[in-house]
């Protein structure tokens, strides 16, 4: 249920950043493409680890399939900022580029969060994961905000 939500939502940003069809501007068109990748597979990984999590936090399966997909999620997320940093947006797109960068530093604290207490070796929920996934979820919104509308 968690991926099909992250699936509708990585679609839903799809129709929210609208298309410019206007011919003068044709890297705007690649700035949402960058962007809109960029947020798709940050929000399916980030499902993903969602749900290991909690199959982890209850007993389902181990610490190594748990850290396997951390460090996996790690290597994307560098690489997800390095495809933002690679990207000189214009003007009207620099904060949203921007605010994602630093949402992306906050989805790697939220990863440092599990591993900390997959090394703890306390199986089930811990505030400190659930803080550094909401500031994550805070800076993907305001990054949304971000996003110019024409």
């Amino acid at each position: 249920m968690a991926i099909a939500a992250a699936i509708v939502g990585s679609s839903f940003l799809i129709w929210l950043v609208p298309r410019n069809n206007d011919i003068q501007s044709p890297s705007l068109y690649s700035y949402q493409d960058v962007y809109s990748s960029v947020y798709a597979k940050n929000n399916v990984t980030a499902t993903q680890v969602d749900a290991l999590y909690q199959n982890w936090s209850s007993g389902k399966i181990s610490s190594g399939e748990l850290l396997t997909k951390i460090d996996q999620s790690l290597n994307q997320t560098q690489q997800l900022q390095d495809d933002l940093s690679q990207t000189q947006p214009s003007l009207q797109w620099q904060q949203a580029f921007s605010e994602y960068r630093t949402a992306l530093d906050s989805f790697t604290k939220y990863l440092h969060a599990i591993r900390s207490v997959i090394d703890s070796g306390s199986r089930g929920q811990d505030s400190t994961v659930e803080m550094a996934r909401q500031e994550w979820l805070q800076h993907v919104d305001k990054s949304v905000s971000a996003i110019p509308l024409s």
